[in-house]
């Protein structure tokens, strides 16, 4: 299995103040950019780990425009959902008050739960409070690989401002291979 894997677009209908650009046209056409490289690797998905939205809802004319985009890719999308940016309190059962939720409803976005192939297993997780008691298990298989995608912190790599429940540590991911 070929995939493109992406993380943190942070869509926005309102420019950043640090911004000088126009950064709704900017980050539409960063995905602009991923459908042509994703057609040219003829991958078979596209995986987004998180934080697609930088703000939970957007106007109605940018939702259909970032719609418009990400129905161009040739293969599936999925995303997990990030932290505090694409649902309410970081929690996944809000994302369908929010835009993410609604292009999943829609279908031009899937919800990355889990994908089991022959060849690998793809589990996402999406970032919620206390996040390691429901880990998925991976399934045991031969030849292929079981990968997790979450959005979390890695343990060490930005100090101690992250609470317990949002650090992934080693033996939270022992059963996976990436």
């Amino acid at each position: 299995m070929k995939l493109l894997l992406y993380t943190a677009p942070h869509h926005s209908s309102v420019n950043p103040a640090s911004r000088v650009d126009d950064y709704k046209a900017t980050m539409l056409e960063k995905i602009v950019q991923l459908v042509e490289m994703a057609k040219a690797e003829d991958v078979d998905a596209v995986i987004c780990a998180g934080d697609v939205m930088h703000i939970k809802t957007l106007s109605w004319e940018h939702f259909n425009e970032l719609a418009a985009v990400y129905r161009k890719f040739h293969c599936p999308v999925y995303s997990i959902v990030g932290n505090p940016h694409d649902a309410y309190y970081g929690r996944s059962e809000t994302v369908n008050k929010c835009t993410l939720g609604g292009l999943f409803a829609t279908g031009v976005i899937n919800h990355l739960t889990a994908i089991e192939r022959h060849d690998c297993n793809i589990y996402g997780h999406d970032f919620i409070a206390a996040p390691w008691e429901t880990l998925p298990v991976p399934k045991a298989h031969c030849g292929g690989m079981n990968i997790l995608v979450a959005h979390a912190y890695w343990e060490g790599s930005l100090g101690a401002q992250w609470s317990e429940n949002e650090t992934l540590k080693p033996e939270h991911v022992q059963d996976f291979d990436i």
